[in-house]
């Protein structure tokens, strides 16, 4: 903010404009200084000033933490640590398999019991003979 070439004092035309010049000097605007040494000499403003810097340190100790890594030398922290992820998973799984493997299967309370012995078979009721010429033919083709 820049003071007003109508007025040579930008306090005493509007009596908020001094609160206006701290507002826009903690947002980080650009601020004239001669107009900001005179707005902090008027006491209202200091006390302004302070009532603004604890409000803002209140509120950044309940807001969430930002983390952020400079960009600069870190390129390849992201993909080393994601192809890191990917073989520590693929280890994990391999050797958990090999775990399931080694196991005995658990048994189900069904047994299938099986006899040496076979019954007879049944007797034919017909005979069928084949002899090749006769009844019966070679073909290739599966027909």
């Amino acid at each position: 903010m820049t003071p007003n070439a109508d007025s040579p004092d930008p306090q005493l035309a509007d009596p908020d404009a001094a609160l206006l010049v701290v507002d826009a000097f903690l947002d980080g605007e650009r601020i004239d200084p001669q107009t900001l040494k005179q707005t902090l000499a008027r006491e209202d403003a200091r006390d302004y000033l302070v009532e603004l810097l604890a409000i803002r340190e209140a509120v950044s100790v309940t807001a969430p933490h930002r983390w952020s890594v400079k960009e600069r030398g870190r390129r390849g922290v992201p993909w080393l640590a994601a192809a890191a992820g990917v073989v520590l998973s693929l280890t994990t799984g391999y050797f958990a398999g090999q775990e399931a493997a080694a196991q005995p299967v658990a048994t189900s309370g069904v047994e299938a019991v099986m006899s040496p012995e076979m019954p007879p078979l049944p007797e034919p009721t017909r005979i069928i003979s084949l002899r090749p010429g006769v009844n019966w033919t070679e073909t290739s083709g599966g027909r």
